[in-house]
């Protein structure tokens, strides 16, 4: 009952802990909002510090910039001050000797010859002609040394390390109107590839296994697909059954050429979708057949590197007596390193006097490092009016050949045919 004593004790016991909790709960309040305003004052003091701080920092660094400046500056004028003491050293040495004074003694008129004097000639002339064969010898070395293309067979065996097969002159591609065959050219034409035919066959340098050949070049438009055309139509005309294969898939044009459809083809060979025998087709010149490319493709390389490829090329080799390939240019892609394991040798071709010597380089050692076997070079479009190429290529000219006693066509390739 609340007049009870124990439940009145109670009462004023929990009234005195209520004023107890409250009077401790603001004296603490009151502590903390003390402590809160002196860290207050505290960042206040810390910040002002701060700024004063960074603006001593920043003098600071100025001073070690002019301070800087002042020692690079009294460097300077040290050095400035040890050259001008050098200086005065050597007035004090000249200073020691006598001096000369020299004085105007006025103007005094020049005489003048009776008669004029005429120059030398002879001498003139004959300085002249020193001066002209100088420049003359020296302009001819200096162009062979800044030269850096190859324009003869000789400079071809000497900068690449690789056997001359030929030259093919610029007068036959123009001839032919275009890539040309030896069945449309006279017979200067048809002898300049029978000589790269021959060397091929008779050269006992080269490895025995000939079967197989891979026409190539550095870059486009060199003639690669020219000289591989004429030289299977070179071996044709030897009795030879003879495969053409077109693997440029990029700019080939065999087909054009020799006249046959673009399908079917190696593209479909490869892809599985005709057989070989039908990819082979039969050409106007006879013991020649021709593979075209048959398409088009970003996916050369891998059709290129299937098992089916090397399987072809084993039943080609069964089928034929040569086969030539027309492969894409080395450098840019990677068909021809793809293709170099399939086959025997390559004939290289590099273009007179305009593929430069690195790009050749850079060719051939890409060829050496996929294994590839260069059976040699062929010179290509050789320019025949420029008279040191006509006379040292002679045999290549038309006065040659028109003037030379020679067998009869069919007599001569029997003689050849004999020796191979």
């Amino acid at each position: 009952l609340p007049r009870h004593r124990v439940y009145k004790a109670a009462e004023q016991e929990y009234r005195s802990a209520d004023d107890a909790l409250e009077s401790g709960y603001a004296a603490f309040e009151n502590r903390l909002h003390f402590r809160i305003e002196h860290l207050a004052n505290e960042k206040e003091s810390l910040t002002r510090l701060l700024h004063v701080y960074e603006e001593r920092k920043s003098a600071c660094d100025q001073l070690a910039r002019d301070l800087g400046l002042f020692n690079a500056g009294k460097l300077n004028l040290y050095g400035a001050y040890r050259r001008m003491a050098e200086r005065m050293e050597l007035l004090d040495f000249g200073g020691k000797h006598e001096t000369m004074h020299v004085e105007f003694g006025g103007h005094k008129l020049l005489s003048r010859p009776e008669r004029p004097r005429s120059p030398n000639r002879a001498k003139l002339a004959t300085f002249a002609l020193l001066v002209g064969l100088v420049v003359g010898v020296g302009a001819a070395f200096g162009m062979e040394y800044l030269t850096h293309t190859i324009s003869l067979l000789e400079q071809a065996e000497e900068h690449l390390g690789i056997p001359g097969l030929g030259v093919i002159p610029e007068l036959a591609s123009k001839k032919a109107g275009g890539p040309g065959l030896l069945t449309e050219g006279d017979h200067s034409q048809r002898e300049v590839f029978r000589v790269i035919r021959t060397n091929l066959l008779l050269d006992q340098s080269l490895p025995e296994d000939r079967k197989v050949i891979l026409v190539t070049s550095a870059m486009p438009k060199e003639g690669k697909s020219m000289t591989a055309g004429n030289l299977a139509v070179s071996f044709a005309q030897l009795g030879q059954k003879v495969l053409l294969i077109d693997a440029d898939f990029h700019q080939g044009r065999q087909h054009r050429t020799f006249g046959v459809p673009s399908s079917p083809g190696l593209g479909g060979v490869l892809e599985g979708e005709v057989a070989c025998d039908q990819a082979c087709q039969p050409s106007s010149v006879p013991n020649l057949d021709v593979m075209a490319k048959d398409r088009k493709g970003r996916n050369v390389p891998e059709l290129l590197s299937r098992a089916v490829f090397g399987e072809v090329m084993q039943e080609l080799r069964g089928r034929y007596d040569r086969i030539i390939i027309d492969s894409p240019p080395v450098l840019g892609l990677s068909e021809t390193c793809v293709l170099t394991p399939h086959v025997d040798g390559v004939v290289f071709i590099l273009w007179s006097s305009h593929t430069p010597v690195s790009q050749i380089q850079a060719a051939l050692k890409m060829l050496a490092s996929n294994g590839a076997q260069v059976f040699g070079c062929v010179v290509n479009r050789l320019d025949l009016g420029v008279a040191t190429n006509y006379y040292y290529y002679y045999y290549y000219s038309d006065y040659y050949y028109h003037s030379y006693h020679r067998l009869p066509e069919g007599q001569e390739e029997s003689v050849e045919a004999t020796s191979v």
